[in-house]
């Protein structure tokens, strides 16, 4: 396989970042250990939200197995969304809100 990688703009940070993530739009999200920050292709960025604690941005890849996640996930809302997606809404398991 052959990977072209194309460098779209440079971002001069003073502190490590932690990780990130482009969202569908097709900025960049990005944590360093005290923010939520963004960068767009054109070289714009800034801060979204300063953090008490780091956190970690991932982005879920849908595979097609939203039944086995909807028993991992604890969050309600998460878990009603994912049973509406996937058609499988067992009232005896979820609840709303």
């Amino acid at each position: 396989m052959l990977f072209i990688i194309e460098q779209l703009c440079i971002i001069q940070e003073n502190v490590p970042v932690k990780s990130g993530a482009w969202d569908d739009s097709g900025v960049f999200i990005y944590t360093t250990s005290n923010h939520i920050k963004y960068a767009l292709i054109n070289g714009d960025h800034g801060i979204i939200r300063t953090l008490d604690l780091p956190i970690y941005i991932t982005k879920l890849q849908k595979k097609g197995y939203l039944e086995v996640v909807l028993h991992f996930i604890k969050d309600e809302k998460t878990r009603f969304g994912l049973a509406l997606e996937c058609g499988n809404i067992d009232v005896k398991r979820i609840s709303v809100f």
